[in-house]
């Protein structure tokens, strides 16, 4: 029998798990939201993207848990809706190709065998399924408590955004590349990607640079070694 997401039902009707679930998330939300933004003033946010789909019956769960990540400023919160469960009669209109080819990447970098949905990566280092709202914390105290990602500062200026690219040491040459999501989506989804474009191979040197956008938009930007994971990331706040 097929799962179904509700989106929206009252904290009254959904029962006493449901309901312990909704007051773990505004808890979490409230109790990280006050130090998340002086950490992210000298830090590159956390990356966090989750590979989805409308179509996925296992997946709502963790869309739920990264929509409660979405607003915090030390994280970038991403959701990759993938194509393979796009049918003639049941169009995602959310999902792309190039999260398609995105998860398939980390299927090789991470070893994970095969590819699955939901799929919640951590800066491009490790994964889980962010079904279970207490391991997502966990993972993303982690990755605060780690090695964080440089600061990527953007701004956006006449129609440009302005990257500035900070001075890192780096083993491997990483990728650069501009996301475009939107923050709203049908569907109750946030943060949802609708571009992704590589901009350069970036070596580690201070760099200065402007791509031209729709000032409308929400940008971000991440440098990624797919043997290393992200470095570097940056996002407008």
């Amino acid at each position: 029998m097929r799962a179904k997401a509700c989106w929206s039902r009252p904290v009254l009707a959904i029962g006493k798990s449901k309901a312990a679930a909704v007051i773990f998330r505004i808890a979490f939300i409230l109790m990280f939201f006050s130090t998340s933004a002086a950490w992210a003033q000298s830090h590159g946010p956390v990356v966090i993207e989750l590979f989805t789909s409308a179509g996925c019956p296992a997946c709502p769960e963790a869309d739920e848990n990264l929509n409660a990540l979405a607003a915090r400023p030390d994280i970038l919160a991403l959701a990759c809706h993938v194509t393979y469960f796009d049918r003639a009669t049941r169009k995602n209109n959310l999902s792309r190709p190039f999260c398609d080819a995105r998860q398939g990447l980390y299927k090789l970098s991470l070893k994970t065998g095969r590819v699955f949905t939901p799929m919640m990566v951590f800066n491009g280092q490790n994964y889980i399924t962010g079904k279970k709202n207490d391991e997502v914390s966990a993972r993303v105290q982690s990755a605060l408590n780690s090695k964080p990602t440089a600061a990527i500062d953007l701004t956006v200026q006449a129609g440009y955004l302005d990257i500035r690219l900070p001075q890192i040491a780096m083993e491997n040459k990483a990728e650069l590349w501009l996301i475009e999501y939107a923050p709203k989506a049908e569907g109750g989804y946030q943060n949802v990607i609708t571009n992704f474009t590589k901009l350069m191979n970036w070596n580690g040197a201070a760099t200065s640079m402007a791509f031209p956008i729709q000032e409308s938009g929400h940008y971000a930007v991440i440098a990624q070694s797919y043997k290393t994971g992200i470095v570097a990331a940056g996002k407008i706040q």
